[in-house]
């Protein structure tokens, strides 16, 4: 398998994602960007990861996590990989995520604080409340939390993800997201399961119109993005005629893990020799 650096973008499916990955490269040649409790920092992982040789880096195959585009000028010719998900939603969904999370940074402040998801989205309580996205795909570096995104960097990141990325995904159209990148990879299709979707448990049905507003408003650049990336995804993956192949793909992925452990089995071989 070729080297690729999977830029995950937090809330946008990347979890399940990168399940699929990890079922496509060996262990061994994986460096991942996900902090558990008691781990580095954010920040340290990536100079540590910056930190090896060139040889240490270019035996390590599978670059995966929470890591800024352009972090390191070393891999930049690494085909890189992201989803993007709706701006609002996305942060909707980063919410209930923080509240369930124990060893989230932020999860102590909201639930101590009884912090409301309108008060959390239109905080100052961290720069992935604002254009988020822009900051992770534009390739430039940010001198402090507080810096705000501009024109610029909207325009940077768009540049990239038409012509530095490999592939790249749309959440909201998973199934053909992954049709497309697994064909523009030379990957084989694999099929999946959901993995690390937050759950609802506080009755939520919806920002009301003033807060969604002041979210959309402080997340333009984010929104522009999003609707671009869609809009070259459409173009793309038109052009890769995967729309008579998304339906069989979808009912298959649904009949394997609907299916029984042993029907499993069963299904995954006949789906192999089965083109779609």
């Amino acid at each position: 398998m070729q080297r690729i650096a999977f830029s995950h973008i937090p809330r946008t499916g990347g979890t399940t994602f990168g399940h699929i990955l990890r079922s496509l490269y060996d262990p061994n040649n994986v460096f991942d960007f996900y902090i558990e409790k008691g781990q580095q920092t954010a920040t340290q992982q990536l100079e540590t990861f910056v930190s090896l040789s060139e040889q240490d880096k270019a035996d390590i195959h599978l670059i995966t996590g929470h890591f800024p585009y352009g972090f390191d000028p070393s891999i930049q010719d690494v085909p890189h990989i992201t989803f993007l998900r709706d701006p609002v939603e996305r942060l909707i969904s980063y919410y209930f995520y923080i509240m369930t999370l124990e060893n989230h940074y932020l999860h102590d402040w909201l639930v101590s604080n009884k912090v409301s998801i309108r008060e959390f989205l239109t905080s100052n309580a961290s720069a992935e409340l604002d254009n988020c996205q822009v900051r992770m795909l534009c390739g430039q570096s940010f001198n402090t939390a507080n810096e705000v995104v501009t024109k610029e960097h909207l325009e940077a990141a768009q540049y990239n993800l038409a012509h530095r990325f490999a592939a790249f995904g749309i959440t909201e159209q998973f199934d053909a997201s992954l049709l497309y990148i697994c064909q523009t990879m030379n990957w084989p299709i694999t099929y999946y399961q959901r993995k690390n979707t937050a759950t609802n448990k506080f009755k939520f049905d919806g920002l009301e119109p003033q807060t969604r507003q002041q979210v959309e408003e402080r997340n333009c650049f984010d929104i522009e993005l999003y609707q671009f990336a869609c809009e070259l995804f459409q173009r793309r993956n038109a052009e890769a005629g995967h729309d008579l192949k998304l339906e069989k793909f979808t009912a298959r992925n649904e009949a394997l893990h609907a299916a029984s452990a042993f029907k499993q089995l069963f299904l995954n071989l006949i789906y192999k020799v089965t083109p779609l």
